[in-house]
């Protein structure tokens, strides 16, 4: 599988593991699942993005636009941040940072998991 989602520390961040060739209907399917775990939820949710080792995006930024479970999944009631990690992937990040100031959502860019999980940290106490 070219992505998993799952808890990492439940109910508070949920973990999207990326690997490989990410494809539009990977995203879609994952976004689903990231929502049926949000929905477990009964306070927000953050969420931490490894993009370490996407080695290609095969989509444009108005392809995932149109991506209904993406943007049910970023204007969701319970969604808080989302903390992506490898800066080393400029494409991603762009697409990530037009889709979330497109609808409006709270992201940042770390460089590891470790300032990723530091940042989510600090802004849940």
């Amino acid at each position: 599988m070219p992505y998993q989602v799952t808890w990492y520390t439940e109910p508070q961040i949920i973990l999207y593991d990326y690997n490989g060739v990410l494809t539009l209907d990977e995203v879609n399917q994952s976004n689903i699942e990231a929502l049926e775990l949000m929905n477990q939820a009964s306070e927000p949710v953050d969420f931490l993005v490894d993009l370490r080792y996407v080695e290609r995006i095969t989509f444009n930024i108005s392809e995932m636009l149109a991506v209904q479970s993406l943007h049910a999944m970023i204007t969701h009631p319970l969604n808080h941040w989302t903390a992506y990690y490898d800066k080393r992937s400029s494409l991603a990040q762009l697409l990530m940072h037009v889709l979330h100031e497109s609808v409006q959502g709270r992201s940042r860019f770390f460089d590891s998991q470790a300032e990723a999980l530091e940042f989510l940290q600090t802004i849940q106490d």
